[in-house]
């Protein structure tokens, strides 16, 4: 498979690294050169997202503004779908401290302090991946995601265990959370169809959390993966990294990063009262996308990057239904909690 660009020295050294979802990355060392990344993005007829675009339009934006913490793009072939990336050393957060959460912190802010800026509105950025502004959009998205889990057929390892969670759990749960969400923002005058101002998005990653993170040996934090970079609601960016099943965030961080948050968005007019809402539906939309390798397009594009295809296919399902019910186990108390904790730093 032809993965790298041509006119490469002998003796260049490729290693594959892993962990991507939706890419191939590779580690490129020519002899006598400095190391960097070859990254080569998921393409499907059926998804018309621009992951490389997003990337690419996201990194040279970071350039321009003097933001040091993100690779740098070097090269770009479109035709191939592969970027050239700066190569940064560092380690997995596997145990995130109070520092790493400040710096993550640090990063959004200076993002939402950057979404006011001319050079940001002249850069004709999309919505990032996944991003609604009204709260009748995400009840909509929750519900595609809950039907197209339903049209699984009984060929499937684990149907019968998909259907019963879906029909016996994840659907009276997602009707309960969607009415207590309808009942609080009526209360408050939002209306469901109300997209939020202009003034309350801000720039996001989308994906964004410790698992796109590497720490350098001074203790510095380096933030990857913008391929679905983009204009998004705050009250998405705070739920998911508060719910994220790939970080390890104890209540004393989850406050530390909301209690950092919540100035910055402040000063913006942001209610947080929003945020504390929708914040149970993000939970169901984690459930629905802990599922997706059930879909055979997901299934394809965890393949294409190499993640996790050296299991068997009913082992993934077990394990990503497991992650599901823990997550809508535990979501009624960490609703509570996420509540409790932006209530303190209003």
């Amino acid at each position: 498979m032809n993965t790298t660009f041509s006119g490469l020295p002998p003796g260049t050294r490729m290693t594959s690294l892993s962990g991507g979802r939706n890419s191939k990355v590779f580690l490129v060392q020519p002899p006598g050169s400095e190391p960097f990344i070859l990254k080569r993005y998921f393409r499907n007829p059926a998804d018309g997202r621009d992951r490389q675009g997003n990337e690419a339009m996201a990194l040279r934006f970071f350039e321009k503004a003097g933001i040091e913490s993100v690779p740098r793009l070097l090269r770009l072939d479109k035709d191939r779908q592969v970027s050239i990336l700066s190569y940064i050393e560092g380690t997995k957060v596997t145990d995130p401290t109070t520092r790493d959460i400040n710096l993550a912190v640090e990063f959004l802010t200076d993002l939402i302090r950057l979404s006011t800026t001319e050079e940001a509105l002249k850069e004709e950025f999309s919505p990032a991946s996944e991003a609604f502004f009204s709260v009748m959009d995400i009840l909509k998205n929750i519900e595609m995601r809950l039907a197209r889990l339903e049209q699984v057929t009984e060929e499937c390892p684990l149907y019968r265990e998909l259907i019963d969670f879906l029909c016996h759990q994840l659907r009276p749960a997602q009707a309960k959370f969607a009415d207590h969400c309808r009942e609080s923002l009526q209360s408050q005058g939002i209306g469901l169809e109300e997209y939020i101002p202009n003034a309350w998005r801000i720039l996001s990653p989308s994906d964004f959390g410790m698992h796109n993170t590497l720490k350098r040996q001074d203790g510095r934090l380096s933030f990857l993966d913008f391929e679905y970079f983009g204009w998004d609601d705050p009250a998405k960016i705070l739920a998911d990294f508060c719910l994220h099943p790939a970080m390890n965030l104890n209540e004393t961080l989850r406050q530390r990063f909301l209690s950092g948050m919540l100035p910055s968005l402040t000063t913006k007019g942001y209610d947080s009262q929003r945020a504390i809402a929708l914040f149970p539906l993000f939970g169901i939309k984690w459930c629905c996308i802990l599922l997706n390798e059930f879909m055979p397009y997901d299934l394809a594009r965890r393949g294409f990057a190499g993640n996790g295809v050296h299991e068997a296919y009913e082992q993934i399902l077990t394990r990503q239904l497991d992650k599901a019910r823990i997550i809508l186990s535990t979501l009624d108390s960490r609703a509570d909690i996420f509540s409790r904790q932006l209530a303190a730093n209003r």
